[in-house]
């Protein structure tokens, strides 16, 4: 008996001396960290990033604190190197730490980050939460917080399409970035308020404070800050209306963007000569697309590649680009259900980390470690043997949900297996109708355009006669028999929304509808939007009714 306690004994003490040999003591590691926060903030993101990856197999020896505070620095410093942040629950835990026991100069900072983690899970309603308690415990003198703080509420309110308020946000960061001396972050500021503008269809705005982001610039002299810039400009003037311009903001600034911007550059680029229908302008920027680490440019590139090829009545070049497009917005699909299942986990953590509160909150619970020595180490020992087993039954329940987990897997693996080959024989059946389908609706649409009822209003200048709008009518009547009765049963019935529902079903432009129904662009704008709404029952874009006139 006596042996074995020796044995248990020694190894007890070669396990807490290794633990303290094979990492940093509490104080080295509190240097450590207070190194990588001056790394921080000389910008030396990547070097802090990869001082903390050394550090992560010392860090299970160290205390609580010194934990809590790795892991904030942590999640910083992968932040600033646009590594995704994940689940709420290593942030939520942080946050409990500095609220109950840690340094609360801590505090605004955790606050910020679990605001930064909820927008990238598109949860706008807990990111505010959290932004807005940041900015409740916050040091007024942390200028560069706070900065960053009203930037991420303007960001989540842009999002939600709430200009007005996100213009709001981005004034108070930059007055927080001039009072801090931060050029690079007011030429950002600058940038946002342009886009909030360009939002709102305030083109003229959105271009001037796209030429104060110019005038910082020079201060900076950063060129890929020109290229973003212009091609800002370049989006603004095209939607203007003035392509000329675009045109030449384009070509003066593409090849200066930075690679992190360039699927953005390329789309800007490739819809400017869409808008002039130069589709062999348009080809190269979109096909670049298809090349983009990001899902939703790709998606794009092969969207506007299967458009161009069907106005060119390409039918072999739309066919090459349709399933790609589909691959993509089901791909597309998967992830935002994803970010659904996201948002529902974290508000469950956040609630049961809640209660947990709540219960030490009640319980007052405070625990103390005591350093046992001389007398106690029977103690000690019978604890050890205890936490031995525990590990033990722990390893083995570890294994056997590991052992669950993978053949759950492979079982899913197996699933979709199937699934893909099921989809793709249901493709091989359904390409052959599409393409039928598209030659038809292409028939219809070479029928009006070959009318002469369409080429005689075409360029009209006056409104449109009854005697005309009773042709076009008949005229959709005997090419889609049930577009009259879709509508009424949607309850489309005033005349003027008949009138302009028709003419975007014969392709009309808005300006062209304009002037047949003898009313303005932004009046048939407004109609457009209040179709949309009338029918769906939500806000949407004038855009989002043609889409659903040209499916009836």
């Amino acid at each position: 008996m006596r042996c074995i306690l020796y044995i248990l004994a020694l190894g007890i003490a070669l396990f807490m001396t290794g633990c303290a040999e094979g990492g940093l003591l509490d104080s080295d590691a509190d240097l450590t960290l207070d190194y990588i926060d001056s790394l921080m903030d000389a910008s030396r993101y990547r070097e802090a990033y990869n001082v903390l990856a050394v550090m992560d197999s010392t860090m299970r020896c160290k205390s609580h604190g010194v934990q809590m505070r790795y892991q904030l620095q942590s999640i910083k410093a992968a932040d600033k190197v646009n590594l995704p942040l994940g689940s709420d629950s290593l942030i939520l835990s942080i946050i409990s730490y500095y609220e109950y026991e840690g340094d609360k100069s801590y505090l605004p900072e955790a606050y910020y980050y679990a605001g930064r983690t909820y927008a990238s899970l598109n949860d706008s309603e807990r990111a505010l939460e959290y932004f807005n308690k940041a900015l409740e415990v916050i040091d007024h003198d942390d200028a560069y917080l706070l900065s960053r703080i009203h930037s991420q509420r303007g960001y989540v309110f842009y999002k939600q399409g709430l200009y007005d308020e996100a213009i709001e946000e981005h004034l108070k960061s930059y007055d927080n970035s001039l009072r801090e001396g931060d050029t690079i972050a007011m030429i950002h500021n600058y940038r946002d308020i342009g886009n909030c503008y360009l939002g709102k269809e305030e083109y003229n705005d959105a271009l001037s404070y796209y030429d104060k982001g110019v005038e910082l610039v020079t201060l900076v002299n950063d060129s890929t800050f020109l290229g973003l810039i212009g091609i800002d400009k370049a989006s603004a003037y095209t939607y203007m209306g003035n392509l000329e311009k675009a045109e030449k903001y384009v070509k003066q600034s593409i090849s200066l963007v930075d690679s992190s911007y360039i699927d953005y550059a390329n789309e800007v680029a490739g819809y400017l000569f869409f808008r002039q229908k130069k589709y062999g302008l348009a080809k190269p920027y979109y096909e670049k697309l298809l090349d983009s680490k990001s899902l939703y440019s790709r998606q794009e590139g092969e969207a506007m590649l299967l458009s161009m090829a069907a106005n060119e009545k390409n039918f072999d070049e739309a066919l090459k680009h349709l399933v790609p497009y589909k691959e993509l917005t089901d791909s597309i699909s998967i992830i935002t259900d994803s970010e659904k299942i996201a948002r529902i986990n974290s508000l469950y953590n956040s609630r049961q980390l809640e209660k947990e509160n709540e219960k030490l909150e009640r319980q007052n619970i405070r625990y103390n470690y005591l350093l046992v020595i001389g007398g106690l180490l029977v103690v000690i020992i019978v604890v050890s043997l205890l936490l031995y087993s525990y590990r033990i039954r722990s390893e083995r329940n570890r294994l056997r949900y590991n052992n669950a987990m993978l053949d759950n897997f492979y079982k899913e693996e197996q699933l979709k297996r199937e699934l893909a080959e099921q989809e793709r024989d249901w493709l091989k059946k359904t390409n052959t109708m599409e393409l039928l389908k598209h030659k038809q609706e292409d028939k219809r649409i070479f029928a009006i355009r070959e009318s002469d009822v369409y080429q005689k209003m075409l360029h009209s200048v006056k409104a449109i006669h009854a005697d005309d709008q009773k042709e076009i009518r008949s005229l959709l009547d005997q090419l889609y028999p049930e577009f009259f009765t879709r509508l009424q049963t949607l309850g489309v019935s005033k005349p003027q929304e008949l009138l302009v529902s028709m003419l975007l079903k014969m392709g009309y432009t808005p300006s062209q509808i304009a002037v047949l129904s003898a009313h303005s662009v932004s009046s048939i704008t407004n109609t457009r939007k209040n179709l949309y709404k009338k029918v769906t029952g939500e806000d949407g874009k004038a855009e989002d009714w043609d889409k659903i006139v040209n499916t009836l």
